[in-house]
């Protein structure tokens, strides 16, 4: 800083590769309410910008790119006046892909990065070879462009949850299952004295693609830890951690609790039908009986009825026969 009179002075900043903007207030000592003020804005054009790895779709929801601008991070974090702008390019003569507007998710300072995070038109479509013109603008320094593939890679959980235990299986449900895709998943059981414990006995569970797994021949009253990894299939590439959890199985002692209980809960409806069937069957034997006995009681009324009318007619027939028959006599010679 050099002074040129009492009235003016001469201030020369060296930038040393800042990229931002600032506000240089000159004041003099003592009253700092009289000063002058002066924006500073340092920078350069955005220069190279080159996507990070490929894009990721996470959990299916939504879709992230991370962009490597070295330049324009810095003069966005020091506040110089700054944008970037994306233009989806048209896929197939299809509609629009993905909603405008992504959201700015991180800026990493330490390797100079920024990731924007897109919303599908359409739910679960992420289709590929789509590309994103990216143009980023430093004012009054100038802009840069960039042709960004965003062909993804899926990000999925290899999540489980225990839904049932006894003393000899444990009932294993996988969380992922709300996508359209279907995933495998593959892993392993470990027998673990306590929790803590570092016996161990491993045992390979094989690849599924089911929407649950029953573990069984197991030992009661055991800590297991369950471990899976899920991914999908080629043409769709994946990337998945190593999920773990641990479980423990039911005391022996409460095996027959447990049977019942399930029994109750996945038999009641063949219960109540069973029931129901039961009540049927008494009601139609009840009613066939009732009115079997009726018709006996009916059929013996008319036959009693039947009888006495024909002991009335042998005391009539009788009377008839007991009366005297009076025959006219015809006397006369034969041949005569």
């Amino acid at each position: 800083m050099n002074y040129f009179n009492n009235t003016s002075v001469k201030i020369i900043l060296r930038a040393f590769d800042y990229i931002g903007a600032f506000t240089v207030i000159c004041s003099v000592e003592g009253k700092q309410h009289i000063n002058a003020r002066s924006n500073v804005s340092i920078g350069k054009p955005p220069g190279l910008l080159m996507r990070h790895k490929r894009c990721v779709v996470h959990y299916d929801r939504y879709i992230e790119c991370t962009i490597i601008a070295p330049v324009f991070v810095r003069a966005f974090t020091n506040h110089l006046s700054s944008r970037i702008d994306f233009f989806e390019r048209p896929l197939f003569s299809r509609p629009r892909i993905y909603r405008p507007s992504p959201k700015l998710v991180s800026i990493d300072l330490l390797n100079q990065t920024i990731t924007y995070r897109w919303l599908p038109e359409f739910s679960y479509y992420f289709p590929s070879k789509l590309k994103m013109n990216v143009t980023a603008t430093i004012q009054p320094f100038g802009s840069s462009t960039y042709l960004m593939d965003m062909t993804p890679i899926f990000r999925i959980t290899s999540n489980f949850n225990l839904v049932n235990s006894t003393p000899i299986t444990l009932k294993i449900e996988f969380t992922h299952r709300e996508s359209q895709f279907v995933s495998f998943c593959y892993g392993n059981i470990t027998m673990k004295n306590s929790v803590n414990s570092n016996e161990e006995e491993i045992r390979l569970i094989h690849e599924t693609n089911s929407t649950s797994l029953d573990l069984t021949s197991l030992s009661p009253d055991t800590w297991y830890r369950i471990c899976f990894y899920c991914y999908r299939k080629q043409p769709i590439d994946t990337i998945s951690d190593l999920v773990c959890h641990q479980y423990k199985t039911s005391k022996l002692s409460n095996i027959l609790q447990d049977f019942s209980s399930k029994i109750f809960h996945k038999n009641w409806v063949w219960l109540i039908a069973s029931c129901g069937l039961l009540l049927c069957v008494i009601l139609i034997y009840v009613l066939f009986a009732f009115f079997k006995k009726r018709k006996w009681n009916w059929l013996k009324g008319n036959t009693k009825q039947s009888s006495i009318c024909r002991k009335s007619d042998n005391v009539i027939i009788a009377r008839q026969s007991s009366v005297p028959l009076i025959v006219p006599m015809v006397t006369g010679v034969v041949g005569e």
